[in-house]
């Protein structure tokens, strides 16, 4: 079950097996498009709603690629002269880097450390950094 606090206008989520954007959020429901072609949302109960887990699988056919055999929870993709690095950590965390294919040193990249495994954590992530624009990653 998702907790109001827990996703964001934009993020995915999971109703009822299903994934679904988010357009509206309240204490108790949330709002998404369920037809392009139909005005006004849909909304369901929280408590009908999970997050969309990301496993090694997941980033896979998303266009993540593999580091290495040494390595095989630590993921990237390009996209814009960036890499996106996720790495893995046994279904509990995960961590997110974003790095410049440049390797520009006056840029800081953060680090971020034991984000949920979630679409909407790596989302919120993508968010805060301002890279949502580079990364467009849907379920």
């Amino acid at each position: 079950m998702i907790r109001y606090n827990e996703i964001m206008i934009g993020d995915y989520v999971l109703v009822n097996g299903t994934p679904r954007k988010v357009e509206a959020i309240t204490k108790k429901k949330i709002g998404y498009h369920t037809n392009p072609l139909k005005l006004g949302l849909s909304y369901s109960r929280m408590c009908e709603c999970d997050h969309i887990k990301i496993t090694p699988h997941w980033l896979l056919e998303k266009g993540f690629i593999q580091r290495n055999a040494y390595n095989p929870d630590m993921f990237w993709k390009l996209e814009s002269d960036y890499f996106l690095i996720v790495e893995y950590h046994c279904s509990l965390f995960m961590t997110l880097r974003i790095d410049d294919t440049q390797r520009c040193s006056a840029v800081a990249f953060p680090i971020v450390n034991h984000i949920p495994p979630t679409l909407a954590g790596l989302q919120n992530f993508l968010r805060v950094t301002k890279y949502d624009k580079y990364f467009n990653i849907e379920p």
